[in-house]
C-alpha cells in the first residue's frame, strides 16, 4: 500500500514524502491490518495533516 504526503497551497500541490506500508504477507490478517494501523497512525501523529483521502484498493488478475 503507498502513502503520499502532498501540500496543497494557492492552487499547488507539492509532493511532500511518501511511504510503502507492506506488513509481511506470513501475518494473519488481523495481524497485518494492526501492523498497517499502526504505521499509519504514526505518519498522522508525525504529519498531523488537516486532511486525508483513501482511495479502494484494486486487485484482480488477468484483467482487461
Amino acid at each position: 500500500m503507498g502513502v503520499g504526503l502532498v501540500d496543497l497551497a494557492d492552487d499547488e500541490a507539492t509532493h511532500i514524502a511518501s511511504a510503502t506500508l507492506s506488513p509481511p504477507s506470513k501475518l494473519a490478517l488481523a495481524d497485518r491490518l494492526a501492523k498497517i494501523f499502526d504505521e499509519l497512525d504514526g505518519l498522522m501523529a508525525e504529519w498531523m495533516p488537516d486532511a486525508v483521502a483513501i482511495e479502494q484498493p484494486f486487485a484482480g488478475k488477468n484483467i482487461r
